[in-house]
């Protein structure tokens, strides 16, 4: 066995180590070093060229081996948990009002009173120091401020839409003669007219809009594909999840309608409302509303007469759409309620068209998930969870949504002119 130093030296036999006992007190180089090699003879190496230093021996002590190592992983993960908390504590301070009006949203119950008592504190706490307006300041940029929320639209003043348009007609004086009674005059009659509505052309297309919670989603999808092709309608649609007349705490419907509609100055308003309403409501004064009970059928009827009448300010031409049977017991129930108030609302309202879609979704009077198109190929009308209408739905119901503003609106062709006779 050789040793190789380096190119520049050749190879060196190694020499055997010489046999010495160490002196008294002395303590060999090796065993001084590692205590615990266990060698069968210790032996020195001993190099024929003096110009190789030996090698030191290596004091073990001064060495720091892994296990010497400070315990860093607890006091990292501790630090990693601290800023961790420290940035959920910040990020809660600055979306506090997010956080309030999420647990609003909540079912009334044990669940939505305990969010509320660790929002609203923290609220308070953002408001204080003005964490608050940091997220004010970008949504006011990037155009996302809140919807507006209050109390079912308790602060607006809004003309009802019962009233209507009145012709009072003067009474035929009756001819003199014979038959005529001196001395009496016949009361004037009052009959209820409505001004005709303008012909829109693709030049002034008719402006239309729809509003509601997701049950108008795939409709309002549908019935904009169906009028593609119609030059004579513009329409613009707008729905968001989660809503209803029952929790303006989440969005007050009828202020906002109220907020919303001037800028479109819209001459149709389609409504659908009712897929989250079969719940409590809670009164101006912050009581609660049973569902079921009589006060919650006042107070929902409240609601729907608001919105209508906010819809139809300016003359404006509202279609609520009606729910059709659902493949959810309470709320199938429920819609029975809201169907019949809306029903009686809208017949008290001149421009307020009832639009029933139990002749399309629901011939029989109950739920289908599947009808026959119509060339009789069955398509899927409804969603998984029984409520909403699917896209194939919406585009079978879109014909039925036209057919309720085409003639009031001039939308319906007049009819062919009699052929000349010959």
């Amino acid at each position: 066995m050789t040793i190789i130093d380096g190119p520049q030296r050749a190879p060196r036999p190694l020499v055997a180590p010489s046999r010495r006992a160490p002196a008294p007190g002395e303590q060999s180089a090796a065993a001084e070093t590692i205590d615990t090699v266990d060698t069968a003879e210790p032996f020195e190496t001993d190099y024929t060229d003096d110009t190789v230093e030996p090698f030191e021996s290596v004091d073990l002590d001064t060495i720091r081996w892994a296990d010497d190592e400070p315990a860093l992983g607890f006091t990292s993960a501790g630090r990693a948990i601290g800023t961790i908390l420290a940035a959920f504590a910040l990020a809660s301070l600055l979306c506090a009002d997010s956080l309030v009006l999420a647990a609003e949203r909540q079912p009334f119950g044990t669940t939505r009173d305990v969010a509320l008592a660790v929002a609203r504190p923290l609220r308070s706490a953002s408001h204080a120091v003005g964490l608050h307006l940091p997220r004010l300041w970008l949504a006011e940029l990037t155009g996302n401020a809140e919807l507006p929320t209050s109390s079912a639209g308790e602060d607006l003043d809004v003309p009802s839409a019962t009233v209507a348009t009145a012709t009072t007609v003067e009474p035929t004086k009756p001819a003199p003669g014979p038959t005529a009674t001196t001395g009496t005059t016949l009361p004037p009659t009052t009959t209820t007219t409505l001004p005709p509505r303008r012909t829109p052309t693709a030049e002034d297309p008719l402006r239309v809009v729809m509003f509601g919670d997701s049950l108008m989603g795939h409709m309002a999808l549908g019935f904009q594909r169906h009028v593609t092709s119609e030059p004579r309608v513009h329409v613009y649609t707008e729905y968001h999840v989660g809503t209803g007349l029952a929790r303006p705490d989440v969005l007050d419907w009828p202020a906002y309608l109220n907020q919303i509609l001037p800028g479109f100055n819209p001459e149709v308003v389609y409504l659908a409302f009712g897929g989250n309403d079969d719940q409590d409501m809670q009164a101006a004064d912050g009581s609660r509303i049973p569902y079921g009970t009589p006060e919650w059928h006042t107070e929902y009827t409240r609601r729907v007469a608001l919105v209508m009448d906010v819809a139809a300010q300016n003359d404006r031409t509202v279609v609520w759409i009606n729910i059709p049977a659902v493949n959810r017991e309470r709320l199938n129930q429920a819609k029975d309620v809201m169907n019949a108030i809306a029903r009686e609302q809208a017949a008290l309202r001149p421009r307020v068209v009832y639009l029933d879609l139990y002749a399309v979704l629901s011939p029989d009077g109950v739920f289908h998930e599947y009808l026959p198109a119509p060339d009789g190929t069955p398509i899927r009308v409804r969603e998984g969870d029984g409520v909403h209408v699917s896209i194939p739905g919406g585009e079978l119901v879109a014909p039925s949504l036209l057919a309720a503003i085409a003639t009031e609106w001039n939308l319906v062709a007049p009819p062919a002119p009699a052929p000349a006779p010959p």
